[in-house]
């Protein structure tokens, strides 16, 4: 949606459609981790990492060692992760360009919880930016998310009560988004 343009149903309904584009994601990532692992996931390079196609990879087609194949599956929850703590916990009731949960479910903007503005700056800093804060975190051995799982669960409720809490006629725009199967 353009800045300032008016929240009609037909806007929502158009932005819906990337609303559940990120429940999707969240949720099918969240299908890929290792939920066994006390920290699945952490940005620690310090093995040797060739910069050169190895035999047999191409572009779309790279071989990768489970350990970089685990960091994907984390990166995968927590770019969406942290995109969601954006439309569930921004608490203006309009902020730039951005698609809030309120601007669906017609309540007033809901408080962030005491995690959530340091799990999007972990996020921030971590993953989405190249930062000095991403160098102090693993340096101070802090790059790891021991309790990831913990916070997927709980982005996950707040996904279900997103969808409860809205009318017959929207949640119709998010039918297709499957449950969570979290444990």
């Amino acid at each position: 949606m353009a800045r300032n343009r008016a929240k009609t149903e037909a806007n929502l309904k158009q932005a819906a459609i990337d609303v559940k584009f990120e429940f999707k994601m969240f949720r099918q990532g969240l299908g890929r981790l290792d939920l066994s692992s006390p920290s699945p996931g952490n940005n620690n390079w310090a093995e040797v990492v060739s910069l050169t196609p190895t035999a047999g990879a191409t572009a779309g087609n790279s071989t990768s060692s489970p350990s970089t194949t685990g960091f994907r599956d984390i990166e995968g929850v927590l770019i969406h992760f942290r995109n969601l703590i954006e439309f569930f916990f921004t608490e203006s009731q309009d902020k730039d360009d951005l698609v809030l949960a309120h601007h669906f479910t017609g309540d007033q903007p809901q408080k962030s919880p005491a995690w959530a503005k340091e799990y999007q700056r972990r996020c921030s800093e971590l993953l989405a930016h190249l930062t000095y804060g991403r160098t102090r975190y693993r340096q101070n051995d802090e790059h790891h998310w021991p309790d990831i799982v913990e916070k997927c669960r709980l982005m996950n409720d707040e996904i279900n009560a997103f969808l409860n809490r809205l009318s017959p006629e929207r949640r119709a725009w998010f039918r297709w988004v499957p449950p969570g199967r979290l444990k």
